[in-house]
């Protein structure tokens, strides 16, 4: 039996059996997510980092105000066939030292004032969901802001640079969990048009990639016994005089 072929063959074997494993595995994680997500518990956090900890859409309570600038709008966002901003408001939280980010919604770009972003600092507690800060694929050039201006226009999500205005126009309060940007709940006040629908991979597409990768297993395996048949057979043939 040759020894490098079958080395081989055993390697990428185990590979990718270990794919379709870890894909098994993801099934039934991304399946007691959506269950855990469907049954919306509000999960308590006392500290900052314990967001960091927390599943992704996961809804939590937290009480504080709102800063009544800066607002951001990040440009391009897409609804209805319509081209609007998703308005991204600082909240003060209280108990914590500085500020998170709260999308409160989408607004059609022909249709905002800067009254019409104008919000509440009364003190209040927000029903939110945990969501990742907004991501780019290709970056066409730097975002710039000025930091005296109330309301910013932005291209990308650009944590330095919020921070950098939230900072100058709130006396010095930073920007925390830059990593995170918390979803308003639809029946909250304030907002602007939302309809939150968590972007996750179905347990399906899981289960059909780790069978894929069981097939190529198999695959590989019937093309090594086919190999190994046909090297025997050129092995047994008579060598001609």
């Amino acid at each position: 039996m040759p020894l490098l072929p079958t080395a081989l063959v055993l390697f990428f074997s185990a590979l990718m059996l270990w794919l379709g494993f870890w894909q098994l595995k993801r099934a039934e994680e991304k399946q007691q997510l959506l269950d855990w997500l469907a049954q919306g518990k509000q999960l308590e956090v006392t500290k900052p980092g314990d967001v960091l900890a927390l599943p992704r859409y996961s809804f939590v309570q937290l009480t504080g105000r709102y800063l009544p600038a800066p607002q951001f709008l990040l440009e391009n966002k897409v609804r209805n066939k319509r081209v609007g901003y998703e308005v991204l408001t600082p909240f003060a939280v209280d108990g914590w030292p500085g500020a998170i980010v709260v999308n409160r919604g989408w607004i059609d770009a022909s249709d905002w004032t800067p009254e019409s972003l104008r919000v509440d600092t009364t003190p209040r507690s927000l029903r939110l969901r945990v969501d990742r800060s907004p991501k780019t694929g290709i970056e066409l050039g730097n975002v710039s802001l000025k930091r005296e201006k109330p309301v910013q226009k932005m291209l990308y999500f650009t944590a330095g640079e919020i921070d950098g205005v939230i900072r100058h126009q709130s006396g010095g309060l930073p920007l925390l969990l830059a990593q995170r940007v918390f979803l308003l709940d639809d029946a909250a006040p304030d907002g602007f048009a939302r309809q939150w629908k968590p972007v996750i991979m179905p347990p399906s597409r899981h289960i059909g990639y780790a069978v894929q990768w069981f097939g190529l297993t198999v695959t590989l395996w019937l093309l090594y016994f086919f190999w190994l048949r046909k090297l025997r057979r050129d092995r047994e043939k008579p060598n001609p005089k």
